[in-house]
């Protein structure tokens, strides 16, 4: 499964299915383990984060390498899946004991919605990020941190002028600005453009107003469980 996942990780190990036979625990956390990999690589969060739970919890504590090296791609992968499903990421004696005080702080970011402290733990960590495989998948949570934020801005907006149809530029941006995202409207348009066309945002824009249309039958933010590309 090593050396099949560092040759070819999705055209390979993504086709090998081991007979229906019941296993050993340390063969199953094996296989689980390098299935999660495989999904977590393919940007299938929900199966990685089912897999690599598996391998990281079945893995008693003694190997406490082997559960860290887990941990890299699970932690990444809750996140992802965290705004949508009710995960626990992980508390502080967690990313302590594993040494992991870094992917720590970029989680607590990330939840709290601050953008500033995100892009600075990517920068001041992003060589450790490389090293561990992880650094494309955070950046990729980027664009669901300015979504939540985004639909923060939206229940405000909402809530105080009863309607959300038609919403200014200008009004989304003095909102998040607010709450400590510091972003002009000319990049919000661009945000908020490549996040329509992703299909995580439903609704469209009208540059010559400044504003964006969302509809009203539905909800703007679709649930996004298993997607983050």
């Amino acid at each position: 499964w090593k050396c099949a996942h560092h040759l070819n990780a999705t055209t390979v190990v993504s086709r090998w299915r081991l007979p229906s036979v019941r296993m050993q625990l340390s063969d199953a956390v094996v296989y689980r383990y390098w299935q999660g990999l495989v999904e977590f690589k393919s940007n299938h969060w929900k199966a990685a984060e089912e897999h690599l739970s598996f391998a990281f919890l079945s893995t008693p504590a003694k190997y406490y390498k082997q559960r860290r090296c887990a941990l890299w791609r699970l932690i990444p992968a809750r996140l992802a899946l965290c705004l949508e499903m009710k995960f626990a990421i992980g508390n502080e004696k967690l990313f302590r004991d594993f040494k992991m005080m870094e992917l720590g702080e970029i989680s607590k970011a990330f939840i709290q919605g601050n953008v500033c402290l995100f892009e600075q733990n990517l920068r001041d960590h992003q060589e450790l990020y490389v090293k561990k495989e992880i650094f494309l998948p955070l950046t990729k949570l980027r664009m669901l941190l300015h979504r939540n934020l985004l639909k923060r801005a939206h229940l405000v907006i909402q809530r105080v002028r009863g309607t959300s149809s038609r919403i200014l530029l200008s009004d989304i941006c003095q909102v998040v600005n607010a709450g400590g995202w510091k972003v002009d409207q000319e990049e919000l348009e661009c945000i908020l453009s490549l996040l329509i066309r992703n299909g995580k945002v439903k609704g469209k824009l009208d540059p010559t107003r400044g504003a964006v249309m969302f509809p009203t039958e539905k909800s703007p933010f679709p649930r996004l469980l298993d997607r983050m590309g």
